[in-house]
């Protein structure tokens, strides 16, 4: 599997020369492009690039030239592939045609075998040499690397892929993950007694406290963008997706404990389109909460562990009754009730939800879930 370490470097009196090829991969990417993104309009891509080959190799050497024709190839392979999954409807939204790379935040690359890392210095083609600092958690065969400037920050980073062995784990029991955002996860573990809740609320309250920071600024300054408002736009980011790593963490080390071998999840796919839930629910839906970064770290985690991770189709699992399989039009309830007026019983909306999940991953019958009634225990 691949994994990718992140370090920051300290060019010192090497950076105008860093920045420079930085500027030039940017240049050379951007170039081909231009004349991509040109043609792409006229009706058919002119994917030729012996011209920018020969023009910049003698700058960027010719493997570091030839990572970017590929990294641009890759780019235009993707967009193909996104356009063809939307078409087929395995896409919600249109993909747009591969862009420029930023000016102000230079990026270059680096072929696996043209750089190499002794004690603190990295080595790179024609003898330059840049400090480095950080953590590289992955060991194995390096592949491409990717090194960036953050023109907010005034720092440079380098992305490390590795090629790691697969962790496999001896556990057999499956967990099943109701997916939210006042609750994150609400989840639970076979032979559990009861469900647990890991809350979103702390992330609702600091994404409240960011957005009107921002906001406020945004009046004081009278513009939309500025670096004080990237910074804050950043830092707002930053919090979020920390805490939601520290949540998958925390249940990723539940899961080890608990043996479990396969984690079953609903998939929101099309919850940004299926009708209004409240001003502030749909305020982060639409502009903040990236359920894609959530499903995406929790597969990272699960899988650095050996677990594997299965989303499901979740329709109607908030609408059904977890005990006699009804949809109640009204059974949901505020502050997060469900309840069953065949049965005269209220539950949690959310465990409720789980319960749907685990009964039709596993084809059993209603009522087979007596955990559900149970109350749920609340992670902090």
């Amino acid at each position: 599997m691949r994994r990718t370490n992140t370090i920051q470097l300290v060019p010192g009196a090497q950076e105008e020369e860093l920045m420079h090829r930085a500027r030039v991969s940017v240049a050379l990417h951007n170039t081909i492009n231009y004349r991509r993104r040109q043609s792409y309009f006229t009706g058919k891509v002119d994917y030729s690039t012996t011209y920018e080959y020969n023009g910049f190799k003698t700058v960027l050497g010719s493997a570091t030239t030839q990572q970017i024709i590929r990294k641009c190839d890759e780019e235009w392979k993707s967009y193909w592939a996104l356009l063809k999954l939307w078409k087929t409807g395995g896409l919600e939204d249109k993909t747009g045609i591969p862009g420029y790379w930023d000016k102000k935040n230079p990026t270059t690359l680096m072929r696996n075998d043209s750089y190499r890392f002794e004690d603190n210095i990295l080595k790179l083609p024609k003898k330059l040499e840049v400090k480095w600092k950080g953590n590289k958690v992955w060991t194995g065969k390096q592949g491409r690397m990717e090194i960036f400037y953050k023109n907010d920050s005034k720092k440079w980073y380098a992305f490390i892929p590795m090629e790691v062995e697969a962790t496999e784990t001896t556990g057999r029991k499956t967990a099943y993950i109701d997916l939210g955002i006042k609750n994150i996860f609400t989840c639970w573990i076979e032979m559990a007694s009861n469900a647990e809740i890991f809350s979103g609320r702390p992330i609702l309250a600091d994404w409240r406290y960011s957005t009107d920071k921002l906001s406020k600024l945004q009046s004081e300054l009278g513009k939309r963008s500025s670096k004080r408002l990237r910074r804050l736009y950043t830092k707002r980011q930053r919090r979020f997706r920390h805490a939601i790593n520290t949540i998958v963490a925390r249940f990723t080390r539940k899961c080890v404990s608990a043996d479990v071998s396969k984690v079953v999840i609903g998939d929101v796919k099309g919850i940004r389109n299926s009708g209004s839930k409240g001003r502030t629910t749909n305020s982060l839906v639409h502009n903040f909460w990236s359920f894609g970064y959530v499903y995406d770290r929790l597969q990272t985690t699960l899988e650095n562990n050996g677990i594997d991770l299965l989303r499901v189709n979740e329709a109607y699992t908030s609408k059904t009754c977890c005990l006699c399989g009804v949809i109640h039009k009204n059974g949901r309830k505020h502050r997060g009730l469900y309840v069953c007026p065949d049965h005269g019983v209220s539950m949690n909306a959310d465990v409720n939800g789980v319960a749907n999940i685990k009964q039709n991953n596993n084809c059993e019958p209603p009522g087979s879930s007596n955990w559900a009634m149970a109350s749920p225990l609340r992670v902090l």
